[in-house]
């Protein structure tokens, strides 16, 4: 059993705005980056090291080029972490491993993990995904905002995950659209046939200023073969978050806690050395109670003025993927398929809008004092396959070439209401607004790796990608019937399409097995999309948002120090 202590909540000065969509574009982002990190074992003892002899024992293979390379051999800024890592050090959430990654800013919004890395970020109510995220090379979440999750990170058990892999700046090339910023890979453990194994933990924690709740975790796995070519491998975890922010309008204490529960379950089928599939289910469902934000004009950074019934949330993913890998004798096949459904729905507190008061007073003219209480619902379904060829040409070219599809359905429903503040008694509904949204993309890809050298190779890379979305919303706002009469539904309908063709050029010299200098010039695109809130094609609000590219200059190096016993990642880049 550990207790541990967690941060202060983050503060906020209590406000509300509409979420909009719009344009953004960040210029001229320039930093340094070191990092010195100890090797220690654990850190290094990380599965699914390459068994091929050349590489020696305890290096570090990452697939963060979606094949395996030693970790100080990838031309790209990397921070990968091992699974054992992460419970050895009691962090019960694969959330608490960002805070400690360079260049990677974490934080929270309604429980959820929102990561902005190298400053590449919009709001997270608004416009489309800047980070990406994928499961065994499966993307995760909706590509568009509307899809309800807004980018967030997953929050998948550290004991069921082999490894996380962080890449920093744009990934468009191997990893297509809403990568601008970086990726982030979670990597889970494969069943094997090794013999049957399991592992069960358990663990309690308390936070500061959460008073004398209790938080726990309990996890479990189990590795069974059935057979000498086919096992699976099943786990679940509870786990319990304590708050530690009161709600001094409602009387509520510790009102941000939550609670998660969640299973997998996965099977590999491997009949020879040259073929093997690799199945995955994941369900997951996560209770959020109320926000882990605070009003610091209230004199704490432990208090909060939500209105009654807000902050509470439910989140619940559906997550398959299928790995189908075969040598066809001088390259290697690879499919890639996932298939993802997410549920969720919030109450958020919009009575500090300065809207409230004036739109409140028209629709219920009875009354005198108001809560904005809004009640939105997102699903998204989510299909993806992706197929690609990987092989060599004698000694002076690796390649990689691929296709890729995906099509996401995103519903989205919202409720505004008008409700007592001091108790929260509903007077009514004012707004209501559904949209439904689906997105299609087309990709392909390639990368070349040409050796002009033992010590110098250079690496090109490209991608072409076009998507189409269309949107479809209804929406009504009824003031006072006995003054305004009964108000019409208003529909808008949106198309969006688009297209984009991004590249990365990176030069790789090394002067020893152990070090290694690189150049990088990558780019990235972001797609736009309808705008929900377009006002019929007006100059006011466009019915399409334009995307987002960004292209970024960097130089880097990596290497190990006093052998083993230490790494070192430097790079210097800018953004435009």
């Amino acid at each position: 059993m550990n207790a541990y202590m967690r941060g202060k909540a983050a503060t906020q000065t209590k406000s509300a705005r509409l979420a909009t969509i719009a344009r953004t574009h960040t210029s001229g982002l320039c930093a340094l980056g070191l990092a010195l990190v100890p090797a220690y074992a654990s850190a290094q003892q990380t599965a699914g090291q390459s068994a091929r002899g050349a590489l020696e024992s305890g290096d570090i293979i990452v697939t963060a080029q979606k094949r395996e390379e030693r970790l100080r051999d990838v031309p790209v800024p990397v921070t990968a972490v091992s699974a054992s890592t992460l419970t050895d050090q009691n962090q019960t959430r694969a959330q608490d491993f960002f805070s400690n990654v360079p260049g990677v800013n974490l934080q929270f919004q309604n429980n959820r993990a929102q990561l902005a890395i190298r400053g590449i970020t919009t709001s997270p109510a608004s416009g489309n995904p800047v980070v990406g995220f994928t499961i065994d090379d499966v993307p995760y979440g909706s590509s568009i905002g509307q899809g309800g999750l807004f980018g967030a990170a997953p929050d998948l058990d550290p004991a069921e995950l082999e490894r996380i892999e962080v890449l920093r700046g744009p990934q468009g090339t191997l990893y297509g659209a809403s990568s601008i910023g970086g990726l982030v890979k979670y990597i889970t453990k494969s069943p094997n046939t090794d013999g049957i194994s399991g592992s069960i933990g358990a663990g309690a924690n308390t936070v500061y200023s959460g008073g004398h709740e209790l938080g726990y975790n309990i996890h479990g796995a189990i590795n069974v073969p059935l057979g000498d070519t086919f096992a699976v491998r099943a786990s679940a975890l509870t786990r319990k978050d304590p708050g530690y922010i009161n709600n001094v309008l409602t009387g509520k204490k510790n009102v941000n806690s939550s609670r998660v529960t969640s299973g997998r379950l996965s099977a590999l089928w491997k009949p020879s050395e040259t073929f093997s599939v690799k199945l995955g289910a994941l369900y997951q469902n996560t209770d959020v109670f109320g926000r882990n934000t605070a009003d610091t004009r209230l004199g704490s950074p432990y208090l909060q003025n939500d209105q009654f019934g807000t902050g509470r949330g439910n989140y619940k993913i559906q997550f398959y993927d299928a790995t189908l890998t075969a040598d066809l004798g001088g390259m290697t096949l690879t499919s890639v398929s996932g298939y993802s459904v997410s549920d969720n729905f919030h109450y958020a507190d919009f009575t500090a809008s300065p809207i409230t008061p004036f739109v409140y007073n028209l629709a219920f003219p009875a009354y005198t004092d108001f809560g904005n209480v809004f009640y939105n619902t997102h699903t998204s379904k989510k299909l993806s396959q992706e197929l690609r060829l990987s092989g060599s040409v004698g000694q002076a070219i690796d390649w990689i070439a691929g296709g890729f599809y995906t099509h996401e359905q995103n519903n989205y429903r919202s409720i505004g209401t008008a409700t007592d503040p001091t108790n929260g008694d509903i007077y009514g509904v004012v707004g209501r607004w559904r949209n439904n949204l689906t997105f299609e993309e087309y990709a392909a890809f390639g990368n070349i790796t040409a050796r002009v050298s033992e010590q110098f190779d250079v690496q090109f890379g490209a991608r072409y990608s076009e998507n189409r979305q269309n949107m479809n919303q209804v929406s009504r706002i009824q003031l006072d019937p006995a003054t305004f009469g009964i108000a019409p539904d208003r529909y808008v309908s949106g198309k969006a399409k688009g297209h984009s063709f991004t590249y990365q050029v990176t030069p790789r010299f090394k002067p020893s097995p152990d070090h290694m200098i690189y150049g990088r010039l990558a780019t990235g695109y972001r797609p736009g999309g309808p705008n929900p809130n377009c006002d019929n094609g007006t100059e006011f609000v466009p019915c399409q948002f334009r995307p987002d590219k960004v292209v970024n200059y960097e130089l880097g190096a990596k290497g190990d120090l006093l052998g083993p016993a230490l790494s070192y990642d430097v790079s210097i880049y800018s953004i435009d």
